[in-house]
């Protein structure tokens, strides 16, 4: 008897954008998204560095750092405006 829900081998070419678009532009998880499609990590993996290297998209703490860094840059443009 199977366990739990059954793992697929690989993704569809639409699914595959999904997963990069939840990773890269939404910050989802990897183990998040691994289980959502019903895929193995690895496969996840593959796929967001796949996307990463055609779109050349900067590492996720680059941009997380950068987004906080606006934030409180315009933070302190108003403060010293006001």
């Amino acid at each position: 008897m199977a366990r739990g829900i059954e793992q697929k081998i690989d993704l569809t070419p639409k699914e595959r954008v999904q997963v990069a678009f939840g990773y890269l532009y939404l910050g989802v998880d990897q183990h998040i998204l691994a289980s959502l499609f019903g895929v193995n990590p690895g496969r996840i993996n593959e796929t967001i560095t796949a996307v990463r290297g055609v779109v050349n998209w900067p590492e996720a703490k680059s941009m997380q750092s950068l987004a906080s860094g606006d934030e409180q840059s315009g933070a302190s443009v108003t403060a010293n405006g006001a």
